[in-house]
């Protein structure tokens, strides 16, 4: 039946600006072609076509992240997946990730005189 199949499915996700698409890595031997808007806000990945129903896609999406700053404390990424096909209930999500930044601090040196007090 055709109402089983999916016809031209995207992936879309929405970066904030703290980060940009960088590149797409497939996790089997599967294909997936991503392209880029510009300035790398936006990607637009092709799922399959058509699409068997039940189908599961499974691939890593690659981001710079030399924009955040030390007062990041969350990152939001929007998804929406689309399809010519009559697909009612494609409601986008918000993926949230949560960013903890932890930098080593090593302290190195001579003390001069040899006996320190506390």
């Amino acid at each position: 039946r055709s109402s089983d199949l999916a016809h031209e499915s995207v992936l879309t996700a929405s970066f904030p600006e703290t980060l940009l698409y960088s590149g797409v890595r497939p996790a089997l031997d599967k294909p997936i072609v991503c392209q880029s808007n510009e300035n790398g806000s936006v990607v637009e990945c092709e799922l399959g076509n058509p699409m068997k129903r039940g189908t599961e896609v499974t691939f890593y999406l690659i981001i710079s992240t030399s924009a955040i700053t030390l007062e990041t404390t969350d990152l939001a990424v929007r998804l929406q997946l689309s399809t010519i096909s009559e697909q009612p209930d494609l409601d986008p999500i918000v993926a949230v990730a949560w960013v903890v930044i932890e930098l080593p601090l090593y302290v190195s040196g001579v003390a001069n005189p040899n006996r320190l007090y506390f």
